[in-house]
């Protein structure tokens, strides 16, 4: 199993975080568990889920710098804080970003079967689902849809995921048996 993380760095708004497992042999992604955090600053946001140990996807403008961090760019206050930020920000494979694409691989993937929402640790990203919703022109409503971005971003990355710190190069130790 690979594991990835995505945030939204919005400053000192609703921090979405949310943690996924990928079966790569049925290319399925679960979204294990989300966390939503109000008016916290990233510092504060970082504490919550550092002990998590995860790699770390984030959106373009995270390299923006911003008068609210003080002109520092948010993906940098993270790492300094002590996440494993991705080297780049999410992207697709070709390099693109686009949010529409994104959408449209989730709904395709939640159509299959290859995108599935664990129950009791998600219900802010449920909530957000309930809620994500189109305008009277057919563009996406941008409130309250941290949860959904995160998620579109862990799928973006999904192939930079990576299984846990377990070591398949130690020496395996048999237990000792007596032969009768």
């Amino acid at each position: 199993m690979a594991i990835s993380l995505a945030a939204t760095l919005g400053a000192f708004c609703s921090l979405q975080t949310f943690l996924t497992t990928r079966d790569r042999d049925l290319d399925i992604i679960y979204i294990v568990r989300t966390l939503r955090l109000k008016e916290q600053t990233p510092l504060q946001h970082a504490e919550a889920v550092r002990s998590w140990k995860l790699h770390w996807a984030w959106p373009r403008d995270g390299k923006r710098e911003t008068l609210e961090s003080a002109g520092i760019p948010l993906m940098e206050q993270y790492r300094d804080a002590g996440l494993d930020m991705m080297f780049n920000f999410a992207q697709f494979e070709d390099g693109t970003v686009s949010v529409e694409a994104g959408l449209m691989e989730m709904v395709s993937r939640m159509r299959g079967g290859r995108l599935k929402v664990f129950k009791g640790q998600n219900d802010a990203w449920l909530e957000e689902y309930r809620l994500y919703h189109r305008d009277g022109d057919g563009r996406v409503v941008k409130e309250n849809d941290d949860a959904i971005s995160a998620s579109r971003y862990g799928i973006m990355m999904r192939r930079f995921g990576r299984a846990g710190d377990w070591d398949f190069h130690r020496p395996i130790n048999y237990p000792k048996l007596k032969l009768v």
